[in-house]
């Protein structure tokens, strides 16, 4: 059984992948680390994490973000060409997937000035194939008009604001991945809701709660676009 403690390394978060089919060239797993380096080094100029969280990284940042890729691996859909990561933050999961999927191309979206010269940086070192955008969503919304098969977004916003934000930004078809807790439900207060989009809720498995129990309790909610 594996389980994260206190400062585990990158290494046994891969090992543990690697049993999910998960897999790493040599290079991704050199672009996990410099990326947690990336991490710790800006966090003590600007708040990107936690400072509580700054030897959990693996545990509170990492797994949850590689829980996004292995639930867009295991759907195996090819389609997905272009994922938004809003409110990218510190880039998870956004530059997680982009490490992940390579060939799937990455937009990270936040308003904070700050996060986003850190993620541009991060891609600019790791040499990612992923573009920055500083600004809120509802200002990019023409721009992007109709343009992402997937959203990802991690601890941004309700499940009502995410639907309203990014339903012009996403094909027919296109869906919206977040990550919440058990009481997901009191989020579904507008009956339109469930006419307008599919959501579905997927528990952790239990493999990964196995690993860590900082994934209890937490719920994938997947939300179709079911029409323009």
């Amino acid at each position: 059984m594996f389980h994260v403690e206190h400062s585990k390394d990158i290494s046994v978060l891969t090992d543990f992948l690697r049993a999910q089919d998960i897999s790493f060239s040599q290079q991704q797993i050199q672009q996990l680390y410099t990326y947690k380096s990336l991490i710790i080094e800006w966090n003590q100029k600007i708040n990107l994490i936690s400072k509580s969280d700054i030897h959990k990284i693996v545990e509170r940042h990492f797994l949850p973000s590689f829980w996004f890729a292995y639930y867009i691996q295991t759907r195996r859909d090819g389609n997905v060409l272009n994922i938004l990561d809003l409110g990218t933050g510190s880039g998870m999961p956004g530059i997680v997937l982009a490490i992940c999927f390579p060939h799937i191309s990455i937009t990270l979206l936040d308003s904070s000035r700050k996060k986003t010269l850190f993620v541009r940086k991060v891609v600019e070192e790791l040499n990612l194939n992923a573009s920055v955008i500083g600004d809120r969503i509802e200002n990019q919304s023409r721009t992007l008009k109709n343009k992402f098969h997937l959203a990802t977004a991690r601890a941004v916003a309700s499940i009502p604001n995410l639907i309203h934000w990014l339903h012009p930004v996403l094909i027919k078809k296109g869906r919206i991945l977040t990550l919440k807790g058990i009481n997901y439900r009191e989020e579904l207060s507008d009956e339109e809701l469930d006419r307008r989009w599919a959501i579905k809720p997927i528990p952790v498995s239990r493999d990964w709660l196995n690993f860590s129990d900082y994934l209890k309790n937490k719920f994938m909610i997947e939300m179709e676009k079911m029409y323009d």
